[in-house]
């Protein structure tokens, strides 16, 4: 038995067939890199498929080529972590109470409002922005409603005031009415206080929302050329440029070893003949050649 299990280990050399070949390749390649190495935010699924994706283009099966791989994915994996850091050193400085202050100077605002500013002001935050129009024309349609109100409006709340709307109504079942449902909600005796208690709390609980909201075209330019100047400092340019130059020649020289290897393989596929001077690929055609030649000699013999 023990001669039997020796004699079978022996006559083991791994997958025969070239999808067999590609199938233990990537097992490796899960059982290395791919669960070490990488930080928390970087998504090792991703990384795993463009990773194979690599080895099918080059057909990259044999440990050689996937060493040329792994430098190639490597390169582009500092170059990510670069970008990513000069992201977070300028979502940092963003932060600094310096920053407000410039931003209140450009936007005309003073500086004791500036200290107040919320963060998401200064960060690449859309829902926030969005959502601060929203409550700016839910306070507009608010006051427009109450300074025309009258019953016959009633029915054209939702299309005639539809943010408002939305606001009051979210949640509630469709067949409620505005008018009943505003009412549980500020508890006042007729609609028109109701909608000054409504516009009371929107200005107490959003006022920097409402701010932003007053002009908020012109607030974002201002915030993006505080980040682009902050970005320029952040880049280093000098610096940034020697790594991305080494960078991309890692990634090149891998691409050319790959180019290489690639070509091996194929002329591997192409027997070479001497025909009396240079080396001579034998093609489908030389091949044809070759046998019309030997017939040709076996009839004249």
């Amino acid at each position: 038995m023990n001669a039997n299990k020796a004699v079978n280990h022996q006559g083991q050399t791994g997958p025969k067939t070239q999808l067999g070949k590609q199938a233990s390749a990537k097992n490796s390649r899960k059982s290395g890199i791919f669960v070490k190495g990488y930080l928390e935010w970087e998504d090792i699924e991703q990384k795993q498929q463009i990773h194979e994706a690599l080895c099918e283009q080059w057909g990259a099966h044999d440990p050689t080529s996937q060493l040329f791989i792994t430098t190639f994915e490597q390169a582009s994996l500092e170059c990510e972590r670069i970008m990513y850091a000069q992201k977070l050193k300028i979502d940092a400085t963003m932060m600094q109470l310096d920053i407000a202050k410039e931003f209140a100077r450009l936007a005309n605002l003073d500086d004791h409002h500036a200290y107040l500013l919320p963060s998401w002001y200064f960060m690449e935050d859309d829902e926030e922005k969005l959502w601060s129009i929203f409550l700016h024309q839910v306070w507009l349609q608010a006051k427009d409603l109450q300074r025309n109100f009258r019953d016959s409006l009633i029915p054209k709340i939702p299309q005639d005031y539809p943010q408002l709307y939305e606001y009051i109504m979210d949640g509630q079942a469709a067949n409620a009415s505005f008018v009943q449902v505003l009412g549980s909600r500020f508890l006042q005796s007729v609609p028109t206080l109701n909608l000054a208690k409504l516009m009371n709390e929107i200005s107490e609980k959003y006022p920097h929302h409402l701010q932003w909201a007053q002009d908020p075209r012109r607030y974002q330019v201002i915030v993006d050329g505080l980040r682009a100047n902050l970005l320029l400092e952040a880049l280093d340019l000098e610096k940034s440029s020697r790594y991305m130059t080494s960078i991309q020649n890692r990634m090149l020289k891998a691409v050319q070893a790959l180019t290489a290897l690639k070509q091996m393989r194929a002329d591997s596929h192409n027997p070479v003949i001497e025909l009396g001077g240079p080396a001579v690929k034998l093609g489908h055609s030389n091949r044809r050649r070759k046998d019309l030649d030997e017939g040709d000699e076996a009839v004249a013999a």
